[in-house]
Order: C-alpha cells, then structure tokens, then sequence
C-alpha cells in the first residue's frame, strides 16, 4: 500500500501551500465593523489623508492602535498618523495584544510581518503581513 503513504506526505505541502496564498491577498480598503469605521472617522477628522508609502521609519512610530482584525493605525511625529490596511484578516488584534514586528532595517514596510502575543497567556497568533501606510496629515487651519 504505497499509496496512502504518498498522501499522508502530500498534505501537510497542501498545507503549507494554502498558507502561503493566504498572506498574499491585498485588499485596498480593509472591510469595517461600523463601529470600527466611527472610531476611524472620529480619530482622523481633523486629518487629512496623503499618498500611501510603501516603508516608514520605525523611529518616528508609536505602538499600533488596532481596530477589527485588517486595520492599525500607528501615531508618527508632529501629529501624523499612519493607517495600515493589513494584506489580510489578523486575528487576535486588540488591545490587549502584545505586537512583536519583525524588521528589516530600520524601516517598517509593505510586506514585513507582525505577530501577536496574548498578554495573559504568553501563546503567539498567527503571522500577519503589512500593507502600504497611508498618512493622515493635520489639516491645515484657515486664517
């Protein structure tokens, strides 16, 4: 029966495969509760929103604020926020999360990897991918 020995290996590839087609989907607007969209809306309501960029310097960024499991925004300097529409759905983003960044360099871009920890439990979640970030700027006031 060499048959059901070849299946038993080609599995776990297939899901390895799936795995990594996972992380490659990209979504332009990541899909929002209406609660989450509120907050959005209210957080950036002075702000207004730039080109996305591909990287940011992890320097001038402050802990991710998550909101669902495709959105964190990350505060920058001189009152810019930076939202980040994940490649993919992240679960386990809350505020309780501890988030671990993997980096490569001193910049933080499209692509690179975020993992959370359960604060309580110490158990990693699932590996998630960053999209481009997209600025929101303060909104010049008129004279």
């Amino acid at each position: 029966m060499v048959f059901p020995q070849k299946l038993i290996l080609l599995v776990p590839v297939a899901l390895a495969l799936a795995a990594c087609t996972q992380g490659d989907m990209t979504t332009s607007e990541a899909p929002l509760s209406a609660e989450n969209a509120a907050q959005l809306a209210e957080r950036f309501e002075d702000k207004v929103a730039g080109t996305p960029i591909r990287c940011v310097n992890v320097s001038r960024l402050g802990n991710p604020v998550p909101y669902g499991d495709r959105v964190l925004v990350y505060s920058g300097m001189a009152g810019t926020e930076y939202r980040n529409n994940l490649l993919s759905q992240c679960r386990g983003l809350d505020d309780d999360a501890i988030f671990v960044t993997k980096l490569h360099g001193a910049q933080l871009c499209r692509g690179d990897q975020i993992q959370t920890v359960d604060r309580f439990s110490g158990i990693s979640g699932m590996p998630c991918r960053l999209g481009e970030f997209i600025p929101y700027r303060p909104a010049k006031k008129k004279n």
